[in-house]
């Protein structure tokens, strides 16, 4: 049996007029300031155990979480080993490691983190109110934004993560994970013809730094004109040798339109273990996010 004409008008006329249930508003990502220390560290507000208010530097070239001694020892950090590692010069350190019951930076808390434990008065003068630094071990599994020009870090979910990709070039990374330490590696072209280079991602360092065995493909004349020599000694009292001159051409990240170092950037060129590393003026011309579980980067507008 049909129908009869006026209910199946009524119920062609209820479903006209029912309502899709609106989707769910996703939360805004939690975020945080910085302000800088220097010309290049980032330094954000933390607290360390839960009670003790501190700030700490975010350092993706660092490796490992670090701490200093004092603030170890307030925070009831409990002994675990040790670590080696290198610096890029290639000197091997062996570094005290500890559990600390949690650190909190930027909206992101870890429980029983495991970080160095250092004494940092020689890198850190006590009115900057800095006791460590944190490195990107403590984000393995959480991606984050850094928002150069508002000065900010946004913890990202997958939903903000879609949005970035749509937003900005997504670049693959190398990731590397040993014990406590994570470090990230980005390509980068010298010249068109020639290999990518697998440069460390240091947001610690300020100019593009390449391995001095590089200065002659560039045809680069240690002792020519618009290079400046510098020697010295590093915090761990190892000498060095750096060549600081301008980058003739533009290098680009393989696969992207608009990624990359431009002509006439400052490069310094030193004897290092790495092809090189970008630092804070590379990273900072755009919005820059870490997805270090999908081993990618999301360069984006600032």
């Amino acid at each position: 049996m049909f129908p009869r004409p006026w209910v199946a008008f009524a119920l062609s006329a209820g479903v006209a007029c029912a309502r899709p249930t609106p989707a769910p508003v996703p939360p805004s990502p939690p975020s945080r300031k910085f302000d800088y220390v220097g010309q290049s560290w980032m330094r954000f507000e933390a607290r360390v155990s839960g009670k003790i208010a501190t700030r700490l530097i975010l350092d993706t070239g660092g490796g490992v979480t670090l701490l200093s001694k004092q603030l170890c020892a307030r925070a009831g950090c409990i002994p675990d080993g040790t670590f080696t590692g290198k610096r890029m010069s290639g000197q091997a350190l062996t570094i005290p490691m500890a559990r600390v019951p949690s650190i909190l930076i930027a909206g992101r808390e870890v429980k029983s983190a495991r970080v160095a434990v250092m004494d940092t008065s020689s890198l850190l003068h006590p009115e900057l109110g800095v006791e460590g630094f944190v490195g990107l071990d403590l984000f393995r599994d959480q991606p984050f934004t850094i928002h150069y020009r508002s000065r900010e870090l946004v913890l990202e979910s997958e939903f903000t993560l879609d949005a970035r990709r749509q937003a900005g070039e997504v670049v693959g990374v190398r990731v590397e994970h040993d014990g406590p330490s994570t470090v990230v590696y980005l390509p980068l072209q010298l010249a068109n013809d020639t290999p990518a280079l697998q440069m460390e991602v240091d947001s610690g360092s300020r100019d593009l730094i390449l391995d001095e065995r590089f200065m002659k493909m560039l045809e680069i004349d240690p002792t020519g004109a618009g290079v400046r020599r510098v020697t010295g000694r590093d915090e761990t009292a190892h000498e060095y040798v750096r060549w600081f001159t301008k980058l003739a051409n533009a290098a680009r990240v393989p696969g992207t339109s608009t990624i990359g170092v431009p002509a006439g950037a400052t490069v310094m060129f030193q004897k290092i273990i790495h092809d090189g590393l970008v630092g804070h003026a590379f990273l900072s011309a755009h919005t820059t996010t870490y997805d270090l579980r999908r081993s990618q980067m999301i360069f984006g507008p600032l």
